[in-house]
């Protein structure tokens, strides 16, 4: 990837489907592969990060 803004980018093609989670308040990353943990993983992934997100809720205060 050349410039990535963030957020979830799902690639398909040759090969097993692959997701990239980026967060771009901490920076915290993770990598999906296979169709159901794309499935789940798109639908909950940004939701609980966004839940406990250091950089959102830093230490001291309550989500």
């Amino acid at each position: 990837m050349t410039g990535w803004l963030g957020g979830l980018t799902i690639r398909t093609g040759p090969g097993p489907p692959t997701a990239d989670y980026l967060c771009t308040h901490c920076w915290y990353h993770q990598r999906l592969t296979g169709h159901d943990r794309i499935r789940y993983g798109a639908r909950d992934l940004p939701l609980t990060h966004r839940a406990t997100c250091p950089a959102l809720h830093p230490k001291g205060t309550t989500p």
